[in-house]
């Protein structure tokens, strides 16, 4: 008998999903408590209460574990993006949007910072972190080039730098301040003041004001 639409969404998730989740949650505890060169696929199967054959169903190396860690905090990041950058509320200025988008993709890196902080030291020791890296990277890239060509063509934005060339510099610049952050690199900055300094680089940079 075949499910009907109503019956499809009222089905939960599977076991294999609830499986991988838990694996991933597991993988971001352990990573909180040590990381991960000192943590062994046994220790994660064990935590998660799966096999160790059950472990390589999803992940093939306990490094694609973090790749798919990382992927699902930069998703996150990228729906913030989208909803607050890219496509702009009406009633939000760039300035507002800028803002309260940076505020909330700092928030996120502090509250997966061993993620974040193993994924961006990790990136050249393994090729499923480097890939899922750069890969996730290049979309904020895509995106930010997308809405700059869009501000220029309005004529809200300038002509100025090659879209591509600006839009690869501001987000390296801007992963490398969230990494500055949650690693405590750097000058001893407060989250407000780092917020501000990085809405003022991409404003500036794309609209030649802090307040477009």
């Amino acid at each position: 008998m075949t499910n009907t639409p109503v019956e499809s969404r009222r089905r939960g998730p599977t076991k294999g999903d609830l499986r991988y989740a838990r694996l991933l949650g597991v993988g971001e505890k352990l990573l909180a408590e040590k990381p991960l060169r000192d943590i062994t696929i046994d220790e994660i199967a064990r935590r998660a209460q799966v096999t160790r054959p059950a472990f390589y169903f999803y992940f093939d190396s306990k490094y694609a574990l973090l790749a798919a860690l990382l992927e699902r905090v930069l998703a996150t990041q990228f729906d913030t993006a989208d909803r607050l950058w890219i496509n702009r509320p009406a009633e939000l200025t760039p300035r507002q949007a800028c803002e309260q988008h940076f505020t909330e993709m700092l928030a996120l890196w502090r509250r997966h910072a061993v993620v974040m902080r193993e994924a961006a030291e990790a990136v050249r020791l393994h090729t499923a972190v480097e890939r899922a890296y750069g890969q996730l990277l290049d979309r904020f890239i895509d995106a930010a080039s997308t809405q700059i060509t869009k501000e220029r063509a309005a004529g809200v934005a300038p002509p100025g730098a090659d879209v591509r060339a600006l839009a690869t510099t501001l987000t390296w610049m801007t992963e490398r301040n969230l990494y500055a952050a949650v690693a405590g690199l750097g000058p001893d900055l407060t989250d407000r003041q780092r917020v501000t300094a990085l809405a003022d680089a991409w404003l500036r940079a794309i609209y030649e004001t802090a307040a477009p």
